[in-house]
């Protein structure tokens, strides 16, 4: 019977080719049979496990289940365990059609989406859920706490876990966060891209978790690199060194920002304050940074979505413009372009004198600022959480180097060092 329900899956499988667009409209993506063996080997799973496939699909968590029982009781009886103890949840027609088609009539499907379902227990739930617009992270809000649950295994976008910012999604992140604090058992991140063919602007994650015990420790790995935290809120990818170098340095930036500013709290400041316009048409594109002369002799200065290509393998996750305000090729931004074309406002800067606003540039390209960003930086996107994390220097009229910034605000030698090795030399200016 087995046999039967891998030569289905694999036909079935095999007709299943959806395009970047479906993907991306649908937010589906199918788990390779080495991910899900991954995730498996992480639980036990024996004939009398209640287990929910949450977002199934067409099962590709269940038939590698049975597949595992199979091989490990000699009597396993796969209709009694689609019977009685396995359940699929998929709302789609044409996947119901398939899972009856793999599974057989004895499988048990509910097709109440997941964020609705309600008061059911289960000893393990499996899913890779749909990505768009944070779906996974409603479903998972909704359906945790409303169902009786004791282990979860989930593979999906890891920002709610390594954002360290305010943003539009940080509520729900956070509670996400608080449902999974003291049951987290391990996170281990990776470059779904080449995985999934997808173009996702985010690492994927793997997350076990056990919410019947208090758990004192989480094991995380990042892109290879092994490390403990302590809780939740200390997971980053900065591995071991967020406790020992990054996370003083952000602290400290953090506090000089409470009770000074930031560059956010500066953005349109003096525009508003003149009630000047901001032109978006009749820019020099020429460069990554589109400046000019505007109303009342300001000099404008505006900032784009700054989005960088991705590495297809599994050890590098961004190009080395990912940490930068400033591209050096304007060409590649596509941020710059879809603002100029669709005429959307970007971060806008305006100064008194050009010095002063070449000086702001030249300070946005220091090693300092970049890493202030990448702190904070976990997708393409800027916004008003990127530049809430960067200070805003008290005057302009005069330049400022990384020796300048350290010497101000005190930054260790170890830091700067780590500063210096973490990022890459991206303008080709570090020491001069």
């Amino acid at each position: 019977m087995i046999t039967q329900m891998k030569q289905r899956f694999n036909e079935v499988l095999s007709t299943i080719n959806p395009s970047r667009k479906e993907i991306s409209k649908f937010g589906e993506v199918l788990t390779p049979e080495y991910i899900v063996d991954e995730m498996l080997s992480l639980t036990t799973i024996t004939t009398e496990t209640n287990i929910l496939d949450m977002c199934s699909g067409i099962g590709n968590f269940s038939i590698r289940i049975l597949h595992h029982l199979a091989e490990t009781y000699p009597q396993f009886s796969a209709n009694d365990f689609l019977t009685n103890h396995l359940t699929f949840n998929e709302i789609r027609a044409e996947r119901i059609e398939k899972i009856r088609y793999i599974y057989g009539e004895a499988a048990r499907i509910v097709d109440t989406p997941a964020q609705q379902i309600k008061n059911q227990s289960f000893d393990l739930v499996v899913s890779n859920p749909p990505y768009r617009r944070n779906l996974d992270i409603k479903i998972l809000n909704s359906f945790i706490p409303n169902n009786n649950i004791k282990e979860l295994l989930i593979i999906h976008p890891s920002r709610y876990l390594l954002d360290h910012k305010d943003n539009s999604s940080a509520k729900m992140y956070r509670t996400l966060k608080s449902i999974l604090s003291s049951h987290l058992i391990s996170a281990k991140f990776f470059n779904g891209n080449p995985v999934f063919r997808i173009s996702i602007d985010r690492s994927i994650v793997i997350m076990h978790a056990d919410l019947s015990k208090q758990i004192n420790s989480i094991a995380c790995n990042y892109f290879g690199n092994e490390y403990i935290s302590p809780d939740i809120e200390n997971i980053t990818k900065f591995c071991n060194e967020w406790f020992s170098i990054v996370s003083p340095f952000f602290t400290q930036i953090k506090n000089w920002i409470k009770y000074n500013q930031s560059v956010l709290s500066q953005e349109k400041t003096k525009l508003l304050k003149h009630n000047a316009q901001i032109p978006i048409k009749g820019h020099n594109t020429q460069i990554p940074l589109i400046r000019g002369s505007i109303m009342q002799q300001l000099f404008l200065m505006q900032i784009a979505n700054v989005i960088g290509g991705h590495y297809d393998n599994s050890l590098a996750m961004y190009n080395d413009d990912f940490y930068t305000l400033i591209m050096k090729d304007w060409r590649k931004n596509i941020g710059i372009r879809k603002s100029l074309e669709k005429k959307v406002p970007m971060n806008t800067f305006c100064f008194d004198t050009e010095n002063e606003c070449d000086n702001f540039i030249h300070y946005l390209r220091t090693d300092f600022a970049r890493f202030c960003l990448c702190i904070v930086k976990n997708s393409f996107n800027i916004n008003s959480g990127e530049l809430n994390c960067i200070p805003y220097m008290e005057t302009y009229k005069r330049p400022w180097t990384d020796k300048d910034l350290y010497e101000y605000f005190g930054i260790s030698e170890e830091t700067q060092e780590y500063i210096t090795n973490y990022l890459p030399d991206y303008y080709g200016i570090r020491g001069k």
